[in-house]
Formats: structure tokens, sequence, C-alpha cells
């Protein structure tokens, strides 16, 4: 029997827009900026002002708007802008990513990239891994600054480096376990029992949203499943368009003609079913190149 979601996926634009947002849900914001950005003391944030998504991200419900923006003042009267989004797509996003690493720091400390009136912060959660095989050196909560320009600091929260499974072992573990398994989870689990994670999951609670949230809602996810559907449907085709190329370089290096029907049906068939027809006639008929005099 499918078990229905309970909650909402705050990875989803609209949701995490829903989330963190929103004017009567600052306290969950505050508390996420101050887990993700290590903030003790007189540094803490003490409250946000919401400001306008970016031009042509208009705050529609239904249309893909991915970014929170707000101004944030610390304890000690410091004020920063923060800018926060969700990267769900590596083939999508991978250029720009790497185009930006180019320009970043070495990973800071947390003191170090504690913010100062005037920064310009960017918090990115990402659903794929930013730089993979490198767990060791990035881990899943990094921070950089941007070498050209010193105020402009960017925190990156890698969501597929989490390991603490069920018992995240601090509030940032505890935002990427919500992050992570909330569309999948049937109760509020102890670990996020208690606030700021419960409220958020109570906002993310299906039966809570309007039935222009929902749709919203599901209007985004169906956007991102599109995008996903057509890049898979493209890396087939060029894969399956490199399996004819290569096969038809094998053929003449070894003088294998294929018959019409042979050809016909290739065409006919995806890339996994061709790629075991190409090893078949590979076993069957390959031999050793002509030996030309």
């Amino acid at each position: 029997m499918t078990v229905r979601p309970i909650f909402a996926d705050p990875k989803n634009d609209y949701v995490f827009v829903h989330l963190f947002g929103c004017e009567d849900r600052q306290s969950i914001l505050i508390a996420f900026l101050n887990a993700v950005l290590a903030l003790d003391g007189p540094h803490r944030v003490s409250s946000v002002v919401l400001r306008p998504p970016p031009r042509g991200r208009p705050g529609v419900p239904g249309l893909r708007y991915g970014i929170t923006r707000a101004e944030c003042t610390d304890g000690r009267g410091a004020t920063y802008a923060v800018e926060m989004e969700v990267l769900h797509i590596e083939e999508i996003h991978r250029r720009c990513i790497d185009e930006v690493a180019g320009t970043l720091s070495e990973p800071l400390s947390a003191f170090e990239a504690c913010p100062e009136s005037g920064d310009e912060l960017g918090i990115v959660v990402s659903e794929f891994e930013l730089w993979p095989g490198e767990r060791a050196r990035v881990p899943m909560l990094s921070r950089r600054r941007v070498h050209e320009q010193p105020s402009r600091k960017l925190v990156f929260l890698e969501l597929p480096k989490y390991g603490a499974g069920d018992d995240p072992l601090s509030p940032v573990d505890a935002w990427a376990y919500l992050f992570r398994e909330a569309r999948v989870l049937t109760s509020i689990p102890p670990a996020l029992a208690c606030s700021p994670f419960a409220e958020a999951l109570e906002a993310a609670r299906i039966v809570r949203l309007t039935h222009v949230e929902w749709d919203a809602y599901i209007s985004v996810a169906m956007d991102i499943e599109d995008k996903r559907a057509m890049l898979r449907r493209a890396h087939e085709r060029g894969y399956r368009e490199g399996l004819l190329e290569g096969f038809e370089a094998y053929c003449k290096e070894r003088g294998i003609d294929l018959s019409a029907e042979e050809r016909s049906e290739m065409k006919k068939l995806g890339a996994k079913r061709l790629a075991a027809m190409i090893d078949r006639i590979k076993a069957e008929r390959g031999r050793a190149p002509r030996q030309w005099s």
C-alpha cells in the first residue's frame, strides 16, 4: 500500500520560500541562519527584514522563485544581507558552480566567516555534491569568501554528504536531516521534535496547505521533474548516438556487414537494448581487423 506523504518537501522552491520567506515564520529563518552561520553570543541574528524576490522571480504562487532575501541584524547592531536558494539539478547548475568555484577562497572557519556590517552572504542548499569526492577536505557545510569581493561570503550545505541518519549530531545536521527526509516522514521524529524543527515541519504539513498553496507546490515539483526527465532523455539520446557511432566504426574496421533488418531494428531500440544488441553482434561476429597489404 502506498503511504501518502505527510509533509511537503522543503527542498521544493515554493515550500522553501513558504518556510523561510514569510513574515509570520521569521523565527524559523533566524534559527536556520544562526545554525548554518555558526553564530554565537552577540553575533547571533536577532531580527530580520524580508526583501522582495529578485527581478524576474515574482512572488506569485505557481511560479518558481526559490530565492529568499533578508536583511539581518545581530546582537551588536551589525546589519548585513543574506540570500538563500536551493539547487536541484546538477546538469543545470554544475557549470555555474564550477565558474564560481574559481573565485572562492579556501574554506573559512566559522569565526572567519562571521558576518560584519555591509557584508553580503549567500546560502546555497544543494541536492547534489558541489565538490564530489572531496568529503575529507570539504565538509557538508562549508564557508568561503569571494576573492575579489571580501565582503561577499558564501555558505554551502551539500545535502548528499549528510551521514548521521536519524540521530543528527548538531543543529546543522538536524536541518540537513529535515531537508533530506521531510517528504518521506510519517510523523515528527524525536530528533526534530524540538524548536525550530517541529515548527518548520508543522508549517510544511500538507493538510495545512491551502488549495492555492498545494497547487503551487505541485506545479513547482512538476517543473523540477520535467527538467530532470528532459535531461535524462537528452542523456539517453546522446548515449545512444555515441553507441551507434562507435559501433559503425567498429563494424567498418572489422569488415562486419549489418543487414537491413538489423539496421532497422537498431533505429527502434532504446539505449539499453541497443547496447545489448551491439554486445551480441560483437560476440557472434566480431573478428580481428583486416590485414591490409
